[in-house]
């Protein structure tokens, strides 16, 4: 099939911020974005701010920055600075991480709120606490929904930094500037500029020339496409070449990355070959995906139809490219009340974490929660799968409902965020009140 068309989703091109319809609002070189539900949030470089992009309303508004690169660093979410934010991501909380690229921090917007949570505005290499420590020029990042750690590619460093729940910053890499493969403390990164979960508990993280896959226990790093040496080459996804991979878009077994100095879209297929998405010559031209033109695209995100959008910084504006990949599956029953890895953890009285949780945490559904999608025959494909209730209980699943139960249990739970394994060894050992609905979802009640 061939690619969709590239369309001007959102800005007229100039570089004054300004607010209101998606087609007469301004973005400042847009760069990272992130897609949550039906709003886009968008980082706003030039303008610095954090701008949202609602979907159905088609309308763009400021949710947080005053527009100034100096002042205060904490404070109403509107009149605190926020200055060069590169990259956005939920924390995992119901909040936000931004990083601000020149000044060296890392910055949390919850609740109508900024507040510094790592980096002391001043960029050099420091771990430890996270009050006390330095980055140099942090890009993006990503939350580990098993740990609730928050990871960040930090560009000037050529490490991956983690700042743990606890407020403690520790790295992977040796901080040589190198495409070199190996455990956390030997291998090295040439640049790393953005990152996101993969499937099966590890991390993709795009960097100049490659992208690198690390493994989210050991922390050891492979190179999962590219090389150390940048360029332009289609293939094979270890022969390709990228030049600068600044954000990285992927669903089922698809990926697509921004090629941000060949003005270009890539895309790595579910066999391993990487082509041309989208793009041509730099420049600006909506039309035809292999004829159209970007200057400097930097961010992309798959929205819940399944639509690209890339942030076409140069330009000024969003890009859009529809239908690319199947929709997500809309939930059937009403939607998940928690979705977190430490909540599925409080579903299995056998965990081992569920003891030492306070008891605020251990119960903390006041209905209950609907899991859909399906890891199971991911995780375990000769499992057998349950044609009644009580055959689940006792984690016997029969073929007759292994897609349904598959399919329910893989849409809602992070989409691969967590580790099919842990979630699966969580579902088969379920509360004696559990809940199968054919055509509908599991429900599990509060136990």
């Amino acid at each position: 099939m061939d690619p969709p068309p590239v369309d001007t989703y959102a800005g007229t091109g100039s570089n004054r911020s300004a607010d209101g319809p998606r087609l007469r609002a301004n973005l400042g070189a847009p760069t990272g974005m992130f897609c949550q539900d039906d709003d886009i949030y968008i980082c706003d470089y030039y303008g610095n701010s954090i701008r949202k992009l609602n979907l159905k309303t088609e309308t763009m508004t400021t949710v947080a920055g005053d527009g100034n690169e100096k002042g205060e660093r904490e404070g109403d979410a509107l009149t605190t600075s926020l200055p060069t934010p590169r990259y956005i991501f939920p924390d995992g909380t119901g909040g936000w991480i931004v990083t601000c690229y020149v000044h060296a921090q890392v910055v949390r917007l919850k609740d109508g709120k900024l507040s510094v949570l790592a980096g002391a505005n001043e960029s050099g290499f420091v771990d430890g606490l996270r009050q006390q420590s330095r980055f140099d020029y942090p890009r993006g990042g990503c939350v580990d929904p098993r740990t609730g750690s928050v990871y960040i590619t930090d560009y000037g460093n050529h490490r991956v930094r983690i700042i743990n729940p606890e407020g403690i910053v520790s790295s992977i890499g040796c901080g040589s500037k190198a495409c070199k493969d190996g455990s956390s403390t030997v291998a090295a990164f040439n640049g790393p500029l953005d990152m996101c979960t993969a499937p099966n508990n590890t991390f993709y993280v795009c960097e100049l020339g490659a992208v690198r896959l690390v493994d989210g226990t050991s922390h050891e790093v492979t190179t999962f496409a590219g090389a150390e040496t940048c360029g332009l080459l289609d293939g094979p996804r270890l022969a390709a070449r990228f030049s600068g991979l600044t954000a990285i878009a992927w669903r089922n077994d698809t990926i697509f990355l921004a090629d941000f100095n060949n003005h270009l879209v890539r895309m790595i297929s579910s066999t391993g070959m990487v082509s041309t998405f989208a793009g041509s010559t730099k420049g600006f031209s909506d039309g035809p995906a292999l004829q159209a033109q970007f200057q400097f695209p930097w961010g992309l995100c798959l929205t819940p139809e399944g639509h690209l959008l890339i942030s076409d910084s140069s330009n000024n504006r969003i890009r859009i490219m529809q239908n690319v990949v199947e929709p997500l599956v809309a939930p059937v029953t009403d939607p998940i009340d928690h979705c977190s890895f430490i909540a599925l953890q409080e579903l299995n009285p056998t965990s081992s974490s569920a003891s030492s949780l306070p008891s605020s945490i251990q119960v903390p559904f006041i209905s209950c929660l609907n899991i859909h999608p399906a890891l199971a025959a991911l995780a375990y494909p000769d499992l057998l799968l349950p044609a009644t209730i009580s055959a689940l209980q006792s984690a016997r699943l029969t073929p007759s409902a292994s897609k349904e139960f598959s399919t329910l249990l893989y849409s809602n739970v992070l989409q691969s965020a967590v580790d099919v394994k842990d979630v699966v060894d969580i579902i088969v050992r379920l509360p004696s009140d559990a809940q199968f609905r054919p055509n509908s979802s599991l429900v599990l009640s509060p136990t």
